[in-house]
This record gives structure tokens, C-alpha cells and sequence, in this order.
């Protein structure tokens, strides 16, 4: 396995004259993981050469060492397909002796899947399942393994003390998902099928059906097996060949949404559930899903409201996603108000249109006919279309969704969190206010809305983020007119200055705080988000030890 990079380059980034202080975080990542990738590839091909044995400390050093590129996972892509190839071939082959029943070779296949799914957390699964065998023989070997995994225990929450079973099912999953592709009729492939004629017409092969509750049970998961598994029902339920299957999960899932309560369990189940729903909205045909529109927005609605969703942030995002990709499915479609026609002549110029047509010549020799260039008998046509009600519904619900707190939004996954591209995007929904509405609208909202902005400007860990508040406030105090200290605030919190996370700290976050509008929220920030929260404690766990140490 060779190194991407060229000797020259190389050498470059292992520089020990080139300071790390002063550089960028992207760069002193990639010179110090080029010095441990040695390490890597060495476990590695031991590993291969051993035949897929491994022992924990191996594979300890590899995970510890892609753990560290959580926030860089670009990084890592250039050895992606060197380290999941071989690994994955060594998967491949193992489990093809699960089908002969020898079960033991699943202690060898647990650690390897470890390493694997590291990789998922850091790079996402888009990137890894690229280099996952993906032949038509192995659908079956890939159930086979999801299948003798299933009883397991997975009940280890601490990474550190994993036995597998958890990173073991997801790549199973995976490896699903990106199988179920096959452009064939999947009980082809079979192999517990003697005569396809058993089969009824969309019926599908008992090794579906298997994957298939394998994958409802999944969805009751507290870990990422409930997101994976709703990947693969949602691939598996849009073929065209599973319309009786498609059929049977929405009637489980309006049963469940009708008698579901408030235990732990049932609330995991209920994540799930409008998860894959999301899912399947998303990658399904519109004439296949027009027919449980009705079904599912009547208890996604009425789930909205509940209790359980007013205490659950990942709920309400979930079910936010699904309605709106309901919306889209609702919606009528009507051509485009421009459309392109090709030019016929050798030369290049002008074709001859219809009378009530005027176009313009593009570079690439296509003519754009525009709306305001078309009939009247055209324009009421295409306006005559009536939006059915359920989209206001929807509007309103999205509209609604706006209120929630996405400035402040942040989960934690494992060893690191989930989020930032959501705050992002939230302030910019903001910074879109201030330029769509009159003061007179916003001046009540603006004056709940600015403290927000200017703590998540202070105090967000990721400087996208903290930028992002900054152009938002500046953008609203800017277009809407008066407001408290607004030129102190917008030359002081401005692109620059928020770079620096310690300057944002230390220093413009105590002058915002001088001002008795904005006291308040930013103590009600350090209080009830930040000194509490998992980062800084574990920053202060790791300090303590170190100084506990150095006394040592």
C-alpha cells in the first residue's frame, strides 16, 4: 500500500523545521497523520498476512489514531480505499464460512468491522461503502453475516470496552445498502428458493423478508443501527419489485403510530420510525408514495403536537425532514418556465419558432424559450393548477419549525458532536430575515432573536458558526434601523475579530456583556449550556489529570 502523497511533498510535510503553532489546523493534522501513517499500514499488513487475527491493542492504536480526524475527516480520504479494501476482502471471505456454520470465525470478523466503522464516524458511510465487495454473490453472504449477528449483545456503551457486535451489524447494514441496488428481481439471487413460481406476483423471497425484520428491530436501536437500518429499508421498500412489502411497513408503522406510549423503548422505536419514513420519502417515486401520503401526514401531524416531541430536538428535526419531503411529493408538476430547444441549423443560426414564441440564442447553440415569451393560453395553463391543502399544512408546520431552538443545536455522537452545519444554516436563516421583512415586523422578534445570535457569535465552538451569527446580526441591525449599541456591536463582533476562539471568549464577549440588554443572556448561555457540557467538562477531566501528573 503506497502513500498518496510524492516523496517530494512528503518530505515537505514532515519538515520538523515547519511550525505547527502558526499553521493551519488542516495542515498539522495532515503532517502528523503522514508520520503515523507508517504505524497504520504496518498493523495493517499484519493483519492481512495473519489472515484477518488481530488483538485488541492493534486495533486500538488504529482506531485512537482516526479518532483524532473527527473534525478533518477529508483528510483521511486519499487512504480510504488502501485501508478498506484489504479489510473488507477479509470480511468477504470470513463470512462466506458463516454459511457453512462455522460461527467462530465471527471473533475474527467483530475487531476488523471495529476499524472499519471508524472510519464510517469520521469520514461517513458515503465514502467507505465505496470500496465494499458489491458482486451479486455477495447479498447473500452479506445477509448471511447481519443474520448470525442479530442475537447478539451489543449493550457495551463505552467504545474502549466494544466487543464488535455494534460496529459488526452496522457494516452488515451497510454492506446491504449498497447491495439491494442489484437491477434484477432480488429472489433471483435466492439461494433458499427452489422454484421462483412459489412466489406470489410483488411477494417477496423469505431472505427478504428476513433482512426486512431484521431491520424493523433495528429501528428500536439506541445506537446507529436505528439510522443505518432505516437506509436499507428504504432502498429495499422502493424497488419495484417490493410494492407488497412497501404496503406491509406502512401499515406497521401507522399501527405503531397510533398506540405508541412513552416508555424508553417505544421512544427509540418511534425515532426510528419517522427516521425511515424520511428515508423513504426521499429516494421513493412519487406515484408510489402519493398512495400513503394521506396515512402519514394525518400522524405526523398529530405527533408534532404531542408531548413526547416538545421534549425530543431529534424528533422534531426528523419529523420536520419528512414533512417537508411529504410537500415535495404533494406538489403538482408543471414545466419549467423556460425550456431549451436545440438548433437544427448547420450554421448556427436561428431556427424559425412558433409565432407566439420569441427565444435567445444561447453560446451552446440551444435556443431559451422564455415564460414571458409564451402564449396567454400557455401562461393560464400552467397557473391553473391547484395546490392541494395539505402543503399549506405543511408550510405551516415548517414555518412553525423556525422557532426552534437550530441557533443551539448540538448532540453528541460518540466522542464527538453533531450540529454545527445546523447552527450554520440557522443563522443565515436569520440573516435572510432582515432582508425579506419591515421593522415594523420584526422589531418585537428582534429583540428575542439578536441576544441569540450574539451568544452563539461569542461562544459557538466552530468559527463558521460564530461568523455566521455575526453576519446575521450585523445584516439585521444594518437593514432594520434602531437598535441598542448596534454600531459598537457591528465593529466589534465582525469577521475578523471572531476568528480566534479565545478572542471571542475573553474579549468581545465581556464588551457585549457590558451592555444591560445583552447581561442576561449571555450569563443564561455560560449557565445553562456551557458549564455543563460535555466538551468543557471533559477539557477539564483531561487538565486535572495532567496536572495531577506533573505533580507527580
Amino acid at each position: 500500500m503506497e502513500t498518496p502523497e510524492s516523496s517530494a511533498t512528503l518530505s515537505t510535510h514532515l519538515d520538523p523545521e515547519v511550525d505547527d503553532e502558526h499553521d493551519t489546523k488542516e495542515r498539522v493534522l495532515l503532517r502528523y497523520f503522514l508520520q503515523e501513517w507508517a504505524l497504520v499500514k504496518s498493523i495493517l499488513d499484519r493483519i492481512v498476512a495473519n489472515d484477518g487475527a488481530t488483538n485488541p491493542s492493534d486495533v486500538n492504536k488504529i482506531r485512537s489514531i482516526i479518532d483524532k480526524y473527527q473534525e478533518q475527516g477529508q483528510l483521511l480520504e486519499p487512504y480510504l480505499e488502501s485501508i478498506v479494501n484489504p479489510l473488507m476482502s477479509l470480511v468477504h471471505s470470513k463470512s462466506m464460512q458463516l454459511r457453512d456454520g462455522t460461527y467462530e470465525v465471527l471473533v475474527t470478523i467483530k475487531p476488523i468491522c471495529i476499524i472499519i466503522y471508524s472510519l464510517v464516524t469520521v469520514c461517513g458511510y458515503k465514502h467507505i461503502i465505496r470500496f465494499f465487495p458489491h458482486q451479486v454473490s455477495d447479498f447473500e453472504i452479506a445477509a448471511t453475516l447481519l443474520e448470525n449477528c442479530h442475537n447478539g449483545n451489543s449493550l457495551t456503551s463505552l467504545r474502549q470496552e466494544s466487543t464488535g457486535e455494534m460496529e459488526t451489524k452496522c457494516v452488515a447494514l451497510l454492506w446491504l445498502y449498497i447491495l439491494v441496488l442489484i437491477p434484477f428481481d432480488i429472489s433471483s439471487v435466492d439461494s433458499s428458493i427452489a422454484n421462483r413460481n412459489q412466489l406470489g406476483v410483488g411477494e417477496p423471497s423469505p431472505l427478504v423478508l428476513k433482512i426486512l425484520e431484521i431491520s424493523k428491530d433495528h429501528l428500536s436501536s439506541s445506537g446507529p443501527m436505528r439510522r443505518f437500518a432505516g437506509l436499507v429499508l428504504s432502498r429495499f421498500l422502493t424497488r419495484p419489485d417490493m410494492s407488497t412489502a412497501f404496503v406491509s411497513f406502512f401499515d406497521w408503522t401507522f399501527e405503531f403510530l397510533l398506540s405508541w406510549t412513552e416508555d424508553d423503548i417505544n421512544q427509540f422505536r418511534l425515532l426510528g420510525i419517522v427516521e425511515a419514513l424520511a428515508s423513504i420519502f426521499k429516494v421513493g417515486h412519487r406515484k408510489i408514495l402519493l398512495e400513503a401520503v394521506d396515512k402519514t401526514w394525518t400522524n405526523i401531524s398529530h405527533l408534532m403536537k404531542s408531548a413526547v416531541a416538545a421534549r425530543n430536538t431529534l424528533l422534531r428535526k426528523h419529523i420536520i425532514k419528512l414533512s417537508q419531503r411529504i410537500g415535495l411529493t404533494c406538489l403538482p408538476h408543471r414545466s419549467m418556465a423556460w425550456r431549451y430547444k436545440a438548433s437544427t441549423s448547420s450554421l448556427g443560426q436561428n431556427i424559425l419558432l412558433n409565432a407566439t414564441e420569441t427565444s435567445n440564442p444561447c453560446s451552446n447553440g440551444l435556443q431559451v424559450v422564455h415564460l414571458t415569451d409564451m402564449s396567454s393560453i400557455e401562461i393560464l395553463g400552467e397557473d391553473d393548477i391547484e395546490v392541494p391543502e395539505i402543503v399549506e399544512e405543511i408550510v405551516e408546520l415548517l414555518l412553525s419549525g423556525l422557532r426552534d431552538s437550530a441557533l443551539h443545536y448540538d448532540i453528541r455522537r460518540g466522542p464527538h458532536s453533531i450540529g454545527s452545519h445546523v447552527r450554520d444554516a440557522a443563522a443565515y436563516v436569520c440573516w435572510a430575515f432582515g432582508r425579506a421583512y419591515n421593522y415594523s415586523d420584526m422589531r418585537d422578534i428582534l429583540e428575542q432573536l439578536v441576544p441569540h445570535l450574539l451568544t452563539v457569535a461569542c461562544y459557538d465552538r466552530e468559527v463558521n458558526c460564530r461568523r455566521a451569527a455575526s453576519a446575521a446580526v450585523q445584516e439585521n441591525i444594518g437593514r432594520q434601523g434602531d437598535f441598542p449599541h448596534g454600531i459598537d456591536i457591528v465593529s466589534s463582533a465582525d469577521y475578523f475579530s471572531l476568528a480566534s476562539r479565545a478572542n471571542s471568549y475573553l474579549n468581545i464577549a465581556v464588551k457585549m456583556a457590558q451592555y444591560k440588554e445583552y447581561l442576561y443572556s449571555f450569563a443564561e448561555e455560560l449557565l445553562s449550556r456551557k458549564i455543563f457540557h460535555w466538551v468543557f467538562c471533559f477539557m477539564l477531566f483531561s487538565s486535572y489529570h495532567i496536572s495531577f501528573a506533573i505533580n507527580l
